[in-house]
């Protein structure tokens, strides 16, 4: 018995417990053969050596067993739920084969008299068995060779850890125990608690005993077993297929029973319906009634045997049920009517029924023309093609002509879905004329299903043998572009979005795509704009953008076409036809051949190469030449054609073909050759602008925006660096004209692309500190051009480090450049931290006591005073303003100190709608104390007035205050005073003449959107200004909720009517 035990540990890889096994036997004194050839062979003691750790030891009981013995019971615990579910099946199990397992075998007892017995019966049964013959080895063998089964292993893995624990090795189980790790110990004591120990054999001795005592009948009574159990699961099958068949059958009656009572209900509406006062009538309309329903019933009867029963009663009385059927429940008899359709022999009913399933409901929505389509596919799975085309698809072309949307749209959406399940010569003829006649109609929600549909349909032409649907290719364009141009933008997104792709694909498929409809989308492009041009008229700019954005869509398939008409000398060398590899040696030829010899390449030697250069690149270059500027969405969707095809194709096309025609073009000084190379349409007004002019506005974007952002980083700073740097000291046909022309360049690639706009931002930064004068001077100018496209955060980041650098020059006029850059940068920062750096910057401006600087710094002032930040312009600018009126009182030059004055004039007028604390007035009244003071050389007195009036007003508010002992916020409001000084000052003469006209339309600006500025300015105060002054809100704005609307509305009219308000905390 022990070598089994043994031969099984071995065989199954249990070690360790074969280990423990052989050395507890060597203690007890036996020595198995099997365990001592094993363990002292070579080979295995250089395996155990090898794993060691040169201790000696073959196998020691260590941390690193424990950890084994923890992954051991990690997957244990994950196979729980796995076994738990396996035990409750194979617990079923044995309470089904109980009762044949005792018939099986015969369990002995332990006393002699049931061993008696059982030798008694063993003879009797061996005579009774001589006669049959004998189970050959063959069999026994390949019944042992079977694999176990999981139940199978997890009884024997308990028996043989069961034999361990009787026979006293105790070690050798508990290694047993730990080693068996994949599945758990069958647990046979927890399956039979409830039967009798002396039932069932339990113990691997006892089993090894009765099999060879038993012989060759208990080998057959353990065939029996099996072949009973394959039994027993062959009659479960069985009875599922009855239980399923029984369900089938109550389904049936229930659908009859269901028949029956919709017929009875129907008889007693009819019945209802039809009374009249005359009892004759009445009686003669219950019994017609009652005739119905007896003739239903024996029909029932009649065909109660027959297969077709139910089908031809159903095609019978169905279109009746539908009818008197109300129209919300009309789509649950949508499985009965499908299936009636489907079985019904009679061709007239049928027909009768496929009327009813597209008059199903009157107006179908969305949900329910799904469900009629679906129902129609359904047919179309299961009926010949032949017979779906004669008795369905007439039924539904009848509802072209429909008088509501709901049933057009059913029509359209057909001809899309049923697409699949027609024969391919009806594809392009029948339901192409039906979408056809479809796309007239005038509402908006028919065309656009058509369109949709048409997409649907067009995905089926992909078949080689389907010659029709080639003959329908302008049928099909004429469609497409009939639908791009519709006045509806549900139809219009349809066709870009999902018409033009499919048909892109299908004409690809049959080499229409580079010679019929590309170049269409090409022709129509340019002729709307000449179209525009001539007209001067915008209305299809739109449509210019759509064309361009279906462009798009061929990009893709250009690539495909390069590398599949590719000449064989090209790739003969290498034996490869996948498109990453022809690729590969396309961009290794074209890197390697120069662009002229490129463009020498005919069509017929390289197709795709050649509509890429001579059709593609040349064609889109003459639209970009033709579209001003002024047109971004038209620009952007070029520079979008540009980056899709420079991303397919990547290096070297780009650089060898993208980036050479373009930069060919810009640094040509030769209309011929432009002309030569692309057509410029221009408008009347352009005729005298040259080409390379309009050439340099117009294709500068496309080349910084559409083909740079592609080129490697160090590539971008250096074209920019040198683009920069050559228009500033006009090098290489450049001029200083053109710096308008960089500068629209330079917008639209920081407002396009983040990675194009980080390396424009950087090199203009580098280059604020060029040596050359002139290049410094350019980069103040397009640093102010790039302010209002960014955001604060970027400005804060890099623009404000370079303005601070270039307000630094040592050039007077860089520096005043800086100054305007600076003022309106103030504009759009917001942050506490950046106007501390903008005050730090005008300090050191204006300490260099410069007259010219002392203006700038007033020009700029009295332009932002009313867009600034409230924090900005009340901690430094006003302030500023006093300090320069002071400065302008010391001033010897009397000329100069007049037109100073008039200067801080125009800064004191625009605070016209501010709002202001008490202190920040008091700073106002002392600079218009100041001011006065210089009034005196303006020989015009009304200037002087009216500095003093405003004066007079500002301190009248610091008194009432100061009476009424309150703090607040005040909306000053000069608007009055200065509708009174118009006459007097328009009236005037000399300086204060052009005073009035310098500044009137700048007030006038000012005084209009003052409420607006007074509320933002307002907000802004109360958020960011670092001082304790709080702007109170009561009678301004909606800061207090418990003023209403009418309040508000009478304390602003106050407010504008007197010229100020005092406002209370």
């Amino acid at each position: 018995m022990n070598d089994y035990v043994a031969n099984y540990l071995i065989k199954n890889n249990f070690m360790l417990t074969a280990l423990e096994f052989y050395q507890e036997l060597l203690e007890e004194g036996q020595e198995l053969k099997l365990l001592r050839d094993y363990f002292e062979n070579k080979e295995y003691k250089n395996e155990q050596a090898s794993s060691s750790n040169s201790n000696g030891m073959m196998i020691q009981v260590d941390s690193q067993h424990t950890k084994a013995l923890e992954e051991q019971l990690k997957k244990k615990d994950e196979t729980i739920s796995m076994m738990e579910y396996e035990i409750r099946l194979l617990q079923s199990d044995i309470a089904k084969l109980k009762g044949q397992a005792k018939e099986s075998f015969v369990i002995p007892t332990v006393n002699k008299t049931a061993k008696a017995n059982e030798n008694t019966e063993g003879n009797e049964d061996e005579n009774a068995e001589g006669n049959d013959e004998p189970t050959t080895p063959n069999v026994d063998h390949k019944m042992a060779s079977e694999p176990l089964t999981v139940h199978e292993k997890q009884v024997v893995n308990y028996l043989v850890k069961d034999y361990l624990v009787k026979q006293g090795y105790k070690i050798s189980a508990i290694s047993f125990t730990d080693e068996v790790h994949e599945m758990d110990m069958f647990n046979l004591d927890e399956v039979l608690s409830n039967s009798d120990e002396n039932e069932l054999p339990i113990g691997l001795s006892y089993l090894y005993r009765h099999y060879y005592s038993g012989g060759d009948k208990t080998k057959q009574n353990m065939k029996d077993t099996k072949a009973l159990r394959e039994a027993l699961a062959q009659l479960e099958q069985k009875d599922k297929l009855i239980q399923s068949l029984e369900k089938s059958i109550q389904r049936q009656d229930k659908a009859i029973e269901k028949l029956k009572s919709q017929l009875e209900s129907n008889a007693t509406s009819a019945t209802t319906s039809d009374e009249t006062p005359l009892n004759s009538s009445t009686d003669e309309s219950n019994s017609v009634v009652s005739q119905d329903v007896m003739v239903l019933q024996a029909k029932l009867r009649e065909f109660e045997n027959q297969e077709s029963s139910i089908i031809q009663i159903l095609g019978e009385k169905l279109p009746a049920l539908l009818e008197t059927a109300k129209s919300n429940k009309r789509q649950e008899f949508m499985p009965i009517l499908v299936a009636t359709l489907q079985s019904h022999p009679d061709a007239e009913v049928r027909e009768t029924l496929s009327e009813s399933l597209f008059n199903l409901i009157k107006k179908p929505d969305d949900q329910q023309r799904q469900m009629i389509i679906n129902g129609c596919i359904s047919l179309a799975r299961r009926i010949s093609p032949d017979r779906f085309e004669k008795e369905l698809l007439p039924q539904c072309w009848k509802q072209i002509t429909h008088k509501y949307t709901e049933r057009k749209i059913l029509v359209a959406e057909a001809c899309g879905e049923l697409s699949h399940y027609v024969k391919a010569s009806l594809r392009p003829t029948m339901l192409l004329t039906t979408l056809f006649k479809l796309m007239e109609d005038k509402t908006d929600e028919v065309r656009a299903s058509v369109v949709i549909n048409l997409a649907k349909l067009v995905k089926t032409f992909t078949e080689e043998e389907d010659v029709e649907s080639k003959s329908k290719y302008f049928q099909i364009e004429e469609m497409t572009l009939k639908f791009l141009y519709d006045k509806s933008e549900a139809v219009e997104d349809a066709a870009t979005t999902q018409l033009v792709p499919s048909l892109i694909t299908w004409c690809f498929t049959f080499d229409y795509l580079f010679e019929k409809f590309a170049p269409t989308l090409l022709s129509n492009i340019e002729n709307l704009i000449k179209k525009r041009l001539k007209s001067g008229s915008n209305a299809s700019s739109s449509k210019i953008v759509v064309l361009l954005r279906c462009f798009s869509g061929v990009i893709p398939y250009i690539l495909k076409l390069m590398t599949k008409t590719m000449p064989a000398e090209i790739h003969n060398s290498e034996n490869t036809k996948d498109e990453q590899s022809m690729k590969k040696i396309m961009d290794k030829y074209i890197g390697e051949t120069s662009l002229s010899d490129l463009e020498k390449t005919k069509s017929a030697s390289w197709k795709g190469l050649y509509w890429l250069l001579n059709v593609c690149t040349r064609r889109l270059l003459s639209v970009a030449a033709s579209v001003n500027i002024e047109h971004t969405n038209i620009s952007k969707e070029i520079y979008t054609i540009f980056n899709g095809l420079c991303e397919a194709f990547g290096e070297p096309v780009i650089s060898k073909i993208f980036e050479q025609k373009i930069v060919s073009l810009l640094e040509t000084s030769s209309d011929t050759i432009i002309d030569g190379t692309i057509e410029v349409v221009k408008k009347e007004k352009d005729t005298e602008r040259t080409s390379v002019t309009i050439v340099k506005e117009r294709l500068l974007p496309v080349y910084i925006c559409g083909v740079l952002p592609f080129s490697p980083k160090e590539r971008i700073s250096e074209v920019l660096r040198t683009l920069i740097i050559n228009v500033s000291i006009s090098e290489r046909t450049w001029e200083s004209s053109h710096m308008p022309f960089l500068y629209n360049a330079l917008i639209s690639g920081v407002t396009m692309n983040e990675k194009l706009r980080n390396d424009i931002l950087t090199v203009v930064c580098k280059l604020a500190v060029n040596p050359s004068k002139v290049v410094r001077s350019s980069v103040a100018d397009i640093l102010t051009e790039l302010i209002e496209p960014l955001e604060s955060e970027i400005l804060a980041a890099q623009i404000l480090p370079a303005l601070i650098t270039v307000a630094s020059d040592m050039e007077s006029d860089i520096k005043m450049k800086a100054v305007r850059g600076l003022g309106i940068l103030a504009c759009s920062l917001s942050e506490v931290a950046d106007f501390n750096k903008l005050s730090t910057q005008f300090d050191m401006l204006l300490d260099s006591r410069d007259r010219s600087m002392f203006k700038e710094v007033l020009n700029v002032f009295s332009e932002i005073i009313p867009q600034v930040d409230p924090y900005f312009r009340d901690s430094f600018m006003i302030k500023k303003l006093v300090w320069l009126g002071k400065q302008n009182n010391q001033n010897s030059d009397l000329r100069d100190r007049r037109d100073t004055a008039n200067l801080l004039l125009d800064n004191y007028r625009a605070l016209n709608g501010c709002i202001m604390t008490d202190e920040i007035i008091s700073d106002i009244i002392e600079g218009l104390k100041l001011l006065s003071n210089d009034c005196e050389l303006i020989t015009d007195s009304s200037v002087a007035s009216f500095v003093s009036q405003m004066k007079e007003e500002l301190e009248a508010i610091v008194q009432q205050h100061a009476k009424e002992q309150t703090k607040g916020s005040t909306l000053i409001s000069f608007s009055a005073l200065i509708d009174k000084m118009k006459p007097n000052m328009e009236g005037g003469s000399g300086a204060m003449s052009s005073l009035a006209s310098s500044t009137a339309s700048i007030l006038g600006s000012k005084e209009n959107n003052s409420p607006n500025n007074a509320t933002s300015t307002a907000s802004t105060t109360a958020n960011n200004n670092p001082s304790n002054n709080s702007t109170n809100w009561q009678g301004i704005g909606s800061g207090n909720p418990g003023k209403s609307n009418e309040e508000v509305k009478e304390n602003l009219k106050k407010i504008f009517t007197f010229g100020l308000a005092g406002k209370k905390q």
